[in-house]
Order: structure tokens, then sequence, then C-alpha cells
């Protein structure tokens, strides 16, 4: 039971940096496309 635990933890902290690295990675590529389109 207890290593089932740690594993739902360490799957939660996984998927909430990769939210977190996909929302940067989206406003970087926001950053770089505006100033070449205008």
């Amino acid at each position: 039971m207890v290593l089932f635990s740690w594993v739902c933890v360490i799957l939660g902290m996984v998927m909430m940096t990769i939210l977190m690295v996909m929302d940067t990675s989206m406003r970087v590529h926001r950053r770089l496309i505006k100033p070449t389109a205008s």
C-alpha cells in the first residue's frame, strides 16, 4: 500500500512538471512568433 501511494505521488509530480513545461514552452513560442509576424 505504501508503494502504491508513492507511485501516485510521483505520477502527480511528473504530470505537474509536464504541464508547467508545456505552458512555458507555449508562452515562449508565442513570444518568438509575434515579433516575426508583425
